[in-house]
Protein backbone atom coordinates (compact mmCIF):
# COMPACT_ATOMS: atom_id res chain seq x y z
CA UNK A 1 0.00 0.00 0.00
CA UNK A 2 2.87 2.54 0.77
CA UNK A 3 4.81 1.79 -2.71
CA UNK A 4 1.22 2.29 -4.70
CA UNK A 5 0.49 5.23 -2.77
CA UNK A 6 -2.86 3.79 -1.38
CA UNK A 7 -2.22 3.35 2.60
CA UNK A 8 -3.81 6.78 3.42
CA UNK A 9 -6.87 5.61 0.58
CA UNK A 10 -7.72 2.47 2.36
CA UNK A 11 -9.37 0.65 5.42
CA UNK A 12 -7.95 -1.70 7.57
CA UNK A 13 -9.93 -3.84 9.41
CA UNK A 14 -8.31 -6.74 12.06
CA UNK A 15 -10.42 -9.56 13.83
CA UNK A 16 -9.99 -12.55 15.40
CA UNK A 17 -11.63 -15.71 16.46
CA UNK A 18 -12.86 -16.31 20.42
CA UNK A 19 -9.72 -18.13 22.60
CA UNK A 20 -11.03 -21.26 23.94
CA UNK A 21 -11.57 -21.95 27.81
CA UNK A 22 -9.41 -23.59 30.66
CA UNK A 23 -11.69 -24.30 32.45
CA UNK A 24 -13.44 -21.43 33.22
CA UNK A 25 -17.14 -21.50 34.79
CA UNK A 26 -16.01 -25.45 34.95
CA UNK A 27 -16.63 -25.85 31.38
CA UNK A 28 -14.10 -27.27 28.37
CA UNK A 29 -12.60 -25.90 25.94
CA UNK A 30 -15.79 -24.78 23.85
CA UNK A 31 -16.62 -21.05 23.14
CA UNK A 32 -20.03 -20.95 22.33
CA UNK A 33 -21.57 -19.69 25.22
CA UNK A 34 -23.34 -16.73 26.49
CA UNK A 35 -20.53 -14.93 28.14
CA UNK A 36 -18.37 -12.04 27.52
CA UNK A 37 -15.61 -14.41 26.25
CA UNK A 38 -17.66 -16.20 24.13
CA UNK A 39 -19.53 -13.52 22.05
CA UNK A 40 -16.64 -10.74 21.94
CA UNK A 41 -14.01 -10.60 20.22
CA UNK A 42 -11.16 -7.68 19.11
CA UNK A 43 -11.98 -5.46 16.11
CA UNK A 44 -9.77 -2.78 14.73
CA UNK A 45 -9.98 -0.47 11.86
CA UNK A 46 -7.68 1.98 10.49
CA UNK A 47 -7.99 4.01 7.45
CA UNK A 48 -9.06 8.02 6.05
CA UNK A 49 -10.19 9.76 8.66
CA UNK A 50 -10.51 7.78 11.68
CA UNK A 51 -8.56 8.90 14.17
CA UNK A 52 -5.58 7.51 16.07
CA UNK A 53 -5.85 5.08 18.88
CA UNK A 54 -9.13 6.40 19.21
CA UNK A 55 -11.27 4.10 20.82
CA UNK A 56 -15.61 2.88 20.87
CA UNK A 57 -18.49 2.07 23.16
CA UNK A 58 -20.69 1.17 20.20
CA UNK A 59 -21.92 -2.75 20.37
CA UNK A 60 -21.49 -4.19 16.58
CA UNK A 61 -21.88 -7.90 15.41
CA UNK A 62 -20.81 -10.12 12.29
CA UNK A 63 -24.41 -8.68 10.92
CA UNK A 64 -22.56 -5.15 10.79
CA UNK A 65 -19.44 -5.98 8.85
CA UNK A 66 -20.90 -6.07 5.01
CA UNK A 67 -22.94 -2.80 5.30
CA UNK A 68 -19.78 -0.68 6.26
CA UNK A 69 -17.23 -2.30 4.55
CA UNK A 70 -19.90 -1.26 1.70
CA UNK A 71 -19.88 2.41 3.38
CA UNK A 72 -16.79 2.41 3.65
CA UNK A 73 -16.09 2.14 -0.41
CA UNK A 74 -18.84 4.34 -0.84
CA UNK A 75 -21.43 1.17 -2.03
CA UNK A 76 -24.80 1.65 -1.74
CA UNK A 77 -25.88 -0.53 1.37
CA UNK A 78 -28.80 -3.31 0.36
CA UNK A 79 -31.99 -2.13 2.19
CA UNK A 80 -32.78 -6.37 3.04
CA UNK A 81 -29.82 -6.52 4.83
CA UNK A 82 -29.61 -6.99 8.78
CA UNK A 83 -26.89 -4.61 10.02
CA UNK A 84 -26.13 -1.28 9.86
CA UNK A 85 -22.90 0.73 8.61
CA UNK A 86 -20.91 1.68 12.30
CA UNK A 87 -19.11 4.00 9.82
CA UNK A 88 -20.69 7.15 10.83
CA UNK A 89 -19.30 6.28 14.24
CA UNK A 90 -15.57 6.36 13.30
CA UNK A 91 -14.94 8.40 10.32
CA UNK A 92 -14.42 11.79 10.79
CA UNK A 93 -15.38 11.79 14.77
CA UNK A 94 -12.88 12.70 17.25
CA UNK A 95 -12.75 10.81 20.29
CA UNK A 96 -15.32 13.10 22.49
CA UNK A 97 -18.13 12.57 19.78
CA UNK A 98 -17.39 9.05 19.98
CA UNK A 99 -17.77 9.04 23.80
CA UNK A 100 -21.64 10.56 23.47
CA UNK A 101 -22.90 8.61 20.67
CA UNK A 102 -21.64 5.35 21.83
CA UNK A 103 -25.18 4.49 23.42
CA UNK A 104 -27.30 6.41 21.07
CA UNK A 105 -26.07 4.03 18.27
CA UNK A 106 -27.14 0.77 19.44
CA UNK A 107 -28.46 -0.42 23.20
CA UNK A 108 -29.56 -3.73 22.58
CA UNK A 109 -28.16 -6.55 20.38
CA UNK A 110 -28.91 -10.15 19.93
CA UNK A 111 -27.29 -13.50 20.00
CA UNK A 112 -27.78 -16.65 19.06
CA UNK A 113 -26.85 -19.93 19.18
CA UNK A 114 -28.16 -23.39 18.00
CA UNK A 115 -26.17 -26.54 19.73
CA UNK A 116 -25.69 -28.85 16.46
CA UNK A 117 -25.80 -31.95 18.71
CA UNK A 118 -26.01 -33.12 21.94
CA UNK A 119 -22.62 -32.77 23.98
CA UNK A 120 -21.23 -33.96 26.73
CA UNK A 121 -18.62 -32.61 29.12
CA UNK A 122 -15.85 -34.49 27.77
CA UNK A 123 -16.30 -32.58 24.18
CA UNK A 124 -12.89 -31.60 24.50
CA UNK A 125 -9.32 -31.84 25.93
CA UNK A 126 -8.21 -28.99 28.48
CA UNK A 127 -4.63 -27.69 29.41
CA UNK A 128 -3.95 -29.21 33.00
CA UNK A 129 -0.36 -28.31 34.73
CA UNK A 130 1.75 -31.73 35.77
CA UNK A 131 3.90 -31.42 38.21
CA UNK A 132 7.56 -31.13 36.92
CA UNK A 133 6.87 -30.78 33.47
CA UNK A 134 6.88 -27.45 31.94
CA UNK A 135 4.88 -28.90 28.91
CA UNK A 136 1.84 -29.76 31.25
CA UNK A 137 -0.79 -32.33 29.85
CA UNK A 138 -4.42 -32.36 28.28
CA UNK A 139 -6.83 -34.11 29.91
CA UNK A 140 -10.51 -34.60 28.75
CA UNK A 141 -12.83 -33.87 31.42
CA UNK A 142 -15.25 -37.32 32.49
CA UNK A 143 -18.07 -37.31 30.09
CA UNK A 144 -20.16 -39.95 33.25
CA UNK A 145 -21.52 -38.57 36.76
CA UNK A 146 -19.86 -41.12 38.87
CA UNK A 147 -22.28 -40.84 42.05
CA UNK A 148 -24.92 -41.99 39.18
CA UNK A 149 -23.68 -43.26 35.96
CA UNK A 150 -25.81 -40.73 33.87
CA UNK A 151 -23.83 -38.85 31.20
CA UNK A 152 -23.11 -35.37 31.64
CA UNK A 153 -24.29 -32.46 29.90
CA UNK A 154 -22.41 -29.29 28.04
CA UNK A 155 -25.07 -26.80 29.62
CA UNK A 156 -27.28 -25.50 32.79
CA UNK A 157 -29.24 -27.12 34.78
CA UNK A 158 -30.43 -30.82 35.85
CA UNK A 159 -32.85 -30.91 33.36
CA UNK A 160 -33.83 -33.99 31.93
CA UNK A 161 -35.93 -32.51 28.76
CA UNK A 162 -33.03 -30.28 27.69
CA UNK A 163 -31.73 -32.98 25.54
CA UNK A 164 -28.22 -32.00 25.92
CA UNK A 165 -29.03 -28.60 24.68
CA UNK A 166 -26.40 -25.73 24.24
CA UNK A 167 -28.86 -23.79 22.23
CA UNK A 168 -29.70 -20.26 23.78
CA UNK A 169 -30.21 -16.61 22.86
CA UNK A 170 -28.98 -13.78 24.41
CA UNK A 171 -30.16 -10.18 24.57
CA UNK A 172 -26.84 -7.44 25.74
CA UNK A 173 -28.55 -4.02 27.31
CA UNK A 174 -25.69 -1.36 27.60
CA UNK A 175 -26.69 2.18 27.92
CA UNK A 176 -25.65 4.93 30.74
CA UNK A 177 -27.66 3.05 33.44
CA UNK A 178 -27.61 -0.51 32.58
CA UNK A 179 -25.23 -3.19 31.58
CA UNK A 180 -26.87 -6.43 31.39
CA UNK A 181 -26.68 -9.71 29.45
CA UNK A 182 -30.32 -12.06 29.06
CA UNK A 183 -29.92 -15.37 28.17
CA UNK A 184 -33.10 -18.20 27.45
CA UNK A 185 -31.80 -21.53 27.02
CA UNK A 186 -34.11 -23.66 25.15
CA UNK A 187 -34.24 -27.65 24.10
CA UNK A 188 -32.34 -28.15 21.37
CA UNK A 189 -35.47 -29.62 19.29
CA UNK A 190 -36.16 -25.54 18.63
CA UNK A 191 -40.01 -25.93 18.29
CA UNK A 192 -41.88 -23.07 18.62
CA UNK A 193 -42.89 -24.44 21.86
CA UNK A 194 -39.37 -24.72 23.14
CA UNK A 195 -38.87 -20.90 22.65
CA UNK A 196 -41.75 -19.76 24.34
CA UNK A 197 -40.90 -22.16 27.32
CA UNK A 198 -37.04 -22.01 27.99
CA UNK A 199 -35.96 -24.47 30.43
CA UNK A 200 -33.00 -22.02 32.12
CA UNK A 201 -33.51 -17.96 32.40
CA UNK A 202 -30.28 -16.11 33.06
CA UNK A 203 -29.62 -12.33 33.94
CA UNK A 204 -26.08 -11.22 35.17
CA UNK A 205 -25.35 -7.50 36.03
CA UNK A 206 -22.14 -7.62 34.29
CA UNK A 207 -20.79 -3.94 36.15
CA UNK A 208 -21.26 -5.77 38.85
CA UNK A 209 -20.46 -9.22 37.98
CA UNK A 210 -18.32 -8.39 35.19
CA UNK A 211 -17.19 -12.40 35.77
CA UNK A 212 -20.46 -13.50 35.13
CA UNK A 213 -21.39 -15.99 38.11
CA UNK A 214 -24.05 -14.53 40.32
CA UNK A 215 -27.33 -15.60 37.73
CA UNK A 216 -30.17 -12.64 39.46
CA UNK A 217 -32.76 -13.31 36.87
CA UNK A 218 -35.13 -14.65 40.11
CA UNK A 219 -33.91 -11.58 42.24
CA UNK A 220 -35.24 -8.82 39.72
CA UNK A 221 -38.55 -7.27 39.52
CA UNK A 222 -40.04 -8.74 36.07
CA UNK A 223 -42.04 -4.84 36.08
Amino acid sequence: LDKYDELDNTYIIYSSDHGYKLGQWRLPCEKSFIYETDIRVPFYVRGPGITPKSSTDIMIGNVDIMPSILDFAGVEIPGNVDGKSFKSQIVNVSQEMMNEMANEWRQIFLSEYMAHANQYFNICGTWFPEQNSFKGQVKKPNSVDESTGDLIWVDYGDNKNALGSNTWRNIRIINTTHNWGYAEYVNSSFTQTDKENPYLRILFDINKDPYQVDNIYDSVSKD
